[in-house]
């Protein structure tokens, strides 16, 4: 505000977006508390006037919902052609497919907060499967279809866990390193590959458990950066994402091997997530061009040239997000939409 003795900030503190004062004394410190002045604005972003008389303010909506398109053999597909599974006002992020191919897991905040949910692939009524305070985000199923990998947000900071397929309380996985996501299954379902944060970079972890014994310690995969690390229906290999392609690795780490080279990424979509087929012979990636549009990709896993399956080329049906997921018939993904409008209110100091 003008003479620099109060701040007008945006926060969901009491639940929804609201616009929030707060007094600061001489030395710039907060003299008084926050105090919220208005209820349920949603307020996105917001600009004050230099006379402090008015304020603008952009009021953002966004939902995001699951669709899916199948996998051409004969050439790339626009996403045009892609068809609803989930609907409704929510903001889904993480999915997951069963490995029967009969369920989809999800994460939304249909009912508050970031939850993880189950619904079958041929539609229905969702089925929540937690009710955590903490946002869940959903990454993979298990190869017997008995657990789900998801990370929440737990004492400031990202952290694996796992669920059973049914509900019930998230179990931990690994205390350190910080800022856990993104974990991904062995197929005998004994370990999980993960993102964290190393000094500088992310990098890829393991942890692993014995039978119903608690996870022991996780070990470092990589040392060159990667993320989003997924494990090969063989066991043998992981596939993971860098800045500069999409690369392979063994579980027990050493030296790394690029499968898709990215040399330009200003002309060449940068990978972000990379999956599996269920055959394991294929490798499917999404990946994003220099203005943020998405696409999807197929290259087989023992090498060769990365072929163009999906264009998100419809003007309204775009996939702003990398997650994906496949059960080597039909491709699921997310497709956001946005409004946004701008208002201006004036600004009255109430009487004391």
């Amino acid at each position: 505000m003008p003479y620099g003795r109060e701040l007008l900030f945006v926060s969901n503190r009491d639940g929804s977006r609201d616009i929030y004062r707060v007094s600061l004394d001489r030395s710039r410190s907060p003299a008084v508390g926050p105090v919220r002045l208005t209820t349920g604005l949603n307020a996105h972003t917001i600009s004050i006037s230099a006379d402090g008389r008015r304020l603008a303010y952009a009021l953002f909506t966004q939902n995001a919902n699951v669709w899916s398109i199948r996998i051409s053999e004969s050439g790339p597909i626009s996403a045009a052609e892609a068809e609803p599974v989930t609907t409704g006002t929510q903001t889904i992020e993480g999915i997951a497919i069963s490995p029967d191919g009969r369920w989809l897991a999800f994460d939304s905040d249909r009912n508050g907060n970031q939850d993880i949910y189950k619904v079958a692939v041929t539609g229905g009524e969702p089925i929540q499967l937690t009710n955590s305070p903490e946002d869940d985000f959903v990454s993979t199923w298990s190869a017997d279809g008995r657990e789900i990998a998801l990370h929440s947000y737990r004492e400031g900071t990202r952290r694996v866990r796992v669920i059973s397929a049914e509900g019930g309380a998230p179990h931990e996985v690994a205390q350190s390193p910080p800022n856990q996501r993104s974990p991904g299954w062995a197929p005998d379902g004994r370990s999980l590959v993960f993102t964290s944060d190393a000094p500088g970079r992310l990098e890829l972890f393991a942890v692993s458990r014995k039978n119903n014994q608690p996870w022991g310690t996780a070990r470092q995969l990589t040392s060159g950066g990667g993320w989003a690390g997924r494990w090969a229906p063989d066991g043998h290999t992981i596939v993971y994402c860098r800045p500069d392609g999409v690369w392979l690795v063994a579980p027990g780490g050493g030296t790394s091997r690029q499968l898709v080279r990215v040399e330009d990424p200003a002309t060449q979509p940068a990978p972000e997530l990379a999956l599996w087929s269920p055959d394991g012979r294929t490798i499917y990636y999404k990946g994003f061009n220099a203005t943020g549009g998405s696409s999807i990709w197929s290259v087989p896993a023992a090498g060769g040239t990365p072929r163009l399956l999906v264009r998100f080329d419809h003007p309204t049906r775009q996939s702003t997000r990398p997650e994906f997921a496949a059960d080597g018939r039909r491709l699921y993904f997310t497709l956001s939409e946005r409004e946004s409008d701008v208002w201006v209110m004036e600004l009255t100091r109430a009487a004391p």
